[in-house]
């Protein structure tokens, strides 16, 4: 997964949920995107990669090895 803000701020993402994904993929070029009540599901238990963006919230740390 790979989101390029380009010209989309002010994103807010609620109770969303994805399933399964093998990477979690990154985020660039964000402003003030806000994720809240989410749970993602990484096959590999990486993080979402942000870079070249501003106030971006919310997202979930790697995920631990049980």
């Amino acid at each position: 997964m790979r989101l390029s803000a380009a010209k989309l701020h002010l994103l807010a993402l609620s109770s969303v949920c994805i399933l399964a994904s093998a990477d979690a993929g990154s985020i660039a070029d964000a402003k003030d995107w806000n994720f809240s009540d989410i749970k993602l599901t990484i096959a590999n238990g990486s993080a979402a990669r942000i870079t070249a963006s501003t106030n971006v919230t919310g997202l979930p740390a790697a995920q631990t090895a049980p």
